[in-house]
């Protein structure tokens, strides 16, 4: 682009010299939307929860999380939702740590399919827990026997 006044529509400060300056955009990134307990206000977007800090007790940022473990889901026609694992199916991508959730609005990082499978693994991992659980206790009903 050329720094003319026909470029910018007109001449801001006539008979003045001017000069332009270019700055790059700065890349989009989800951003922090609430603590674990918060409402996260993420308008039709994807809202990822997950840990808060890293094993360095320094905040994570949306990346650190996803590098992690987290859970996704969209806010489902609302403008926000409850940063818990109720919102997210019960799940606990970080097991006694604090969470937070991050949203990104735009919806570039994760497609509908990706967030579908993120689900069934979550649901999944609930499934082998309780499994787990009734084994265990079937275990210990036949010993007692």
């Amino acid at each position: 682009m050329s720094c003319t006044d026909a470029n910018f529509g007109s001449d801001p400060w006539p008979e003045q010299e001017k000069q332009c300056w270019c700055e790059n955009r700065p890349a989009y990134k989800p951003w922090k939307c609430a603590d674990e307990g918060e409402e996260c206000l993420c308008d039709q977007g994807w809202v990822v929860y997950g840990a808060k800090v890293g094993a360095d007790k320094k905040e994570l940022d949306f990346f650190g999380t996803i590098k992690l473990s987290m859970a996704v889901t969209g806010t489902h026609g609302k403008r926000s939702l409850q940063c818990d694992g109720s919102s997210f199916d019960g799940a606990d991508p970080a097991p006694d740590a604090d969470k937070a959730c991050f949203c990104d609005s735009k919806k570039k990082f994760f497609d509908k399919s990706f967030v579908a499978a993120t689900k069934t693994f979550w649901r999944s991992s609930q499934l082998e827990s309780q499994s787990e659980g009734e084994l265990k206790r079937t275990a210990e009903h036949s010993s007692e026997v």
